[in-house]
């Protein structure tokens, strides 16, 4: 048996644009949906906690773990969730 050669060469099929297209939509869907610390502006990754603490004129402040130290007790703190929309249970 003989191979056939490609009906085009390997480097013509490979769009390194799109890749970095696909990459920069995926990336920005994914922190879309996330808080940002308002002290570094990390995107904290999933598993980790946002501390929620009281801002200037009753504004909220979310604060990753690496910044909250310096400032006492939070509000509340919320988990980063992997999913970007709340799961829901069909009835059967």
């Amino acid at each position: 048996m003989r191979k056939t050669a490609p009906e085009e060469p390997p480097q013509e099929r490979h769009s390194p644009e799109l890749e970095r297209q696909l990459l920069r939509s995926s990336v920005g869907d994914m922190t879309a949906h996330r808080r940002a610390c308002s002290a570094c502006g990390r995107t904290p990754l999933v598993g980790e906690r946002i501390q929620v603490f009281e801002g200037k004129h009753g504004r909220e402040r979310a604060l990753c773990d690496l910044c909250v130290p310096e400032h006492g007790e939070p509000l509340r703190m919320e988990r980063v969730w992997p999913v970007l929309r709340t799961l829901t249970r069909r009835a059967a």
